[in-house]
Order: C-alpha cells, then sequence, then structure tokens
C-alpha cells in the first residue's frame, strides 16, 4: 500500500491533483485509514494511470467521469466503452495532426530566423 505523498513522487504530480481527482469521484476504490489518510494498492494505481493517460490526451474530467461510471458497472458497458474509447483515438489522432501542422509552422520559422542570424 502506497500513501498519497509516495503516489505523487512516483507520477511527479502534486498531492492536490490527486485528491482533487479523488473529491471528483475518479478513484472510488481507495481505501483510507482511522485518520481519513488515502492508500493506494496496486488495482487503485491500474486505475489511476488509464486516468493519468485520459487526462494527458486532453479529455475533460467529466468525459473522464463519464468513463469511471462505466467501468464501475462490469462487463455490460464494455460494448459502451469500446466506442467511448474509439472516440477518444479519433480525438487525439485529431489533435496529433494539427500538433504536427503547428510543428511545421514553427520548424519553418525557426528555419527563417537561423538563416537571417547566419547573415549578420
Amino acid at each position: 500500500m502506497l500513501k498519497i505523498n509516495e503516489v505523487a513522487k512516483i507520477y511527479n504530480l502534486k498531492e492536490s491533483t490527486i485528491r482533487y481527482y479523488d473529491k471528483e469521484g475518479l478513484l472510488p476504490t481507495i481505501k483510507r485509514d482511522d485518520n481519513n489518510y488515502r492508500y493506494f494498492n496496486e488495482n487503485d494505481l491500474e486505475v489511476f494511470n488509464v486516468i493519468r493517460c485520459l487526462k494527458n490526451s486532453g479529455m475533460s474530467i467529466n468525459k473522464i467521469k463519464e468513463y469511471m461510471i462505466m467501468a464501475k458497472q462490469g462487463d455490460k458497458t464494455i460494448k459502451d466503452r469500446y466506442e467511448f474509447m474509439l472516440k477518444h483515438k479519433e480525438d487525439i489522432l485529431k489533435k496529433k495532426q494539427e500538433l504536427e501542422e503547428s510543428l511545421k509552422l514553427v520548424n519553418y520559422k525557426i528555419t527563417l530566423y537561423e538563416n537571417y542570424l547566419k547573415k549578420q
């Protein structure tokens, strides 16, 4: 079992971020002791990894909640979760394309500036 400060250190996050995820209902299986301290087991860390992946890939907290509610309902939501992930994949690929286009422009500008600076 890991304490919140250990999980924060592992994932390079603030403890307040983890508390926020918990408060928002994204970490429903976390155990608490008599002093209300959170403790994370292996399953909690797996769930936390999914949450971080979704968040890092641009998903809103509300959409993550929607996914977590489906996951909590078990196998009867597998088709819905599959479709949910397919849609998120489309969103990621679109964002990736937008970032690639932005990177091309940034690289173009860098090249222009480098050429200008070389001439001086």
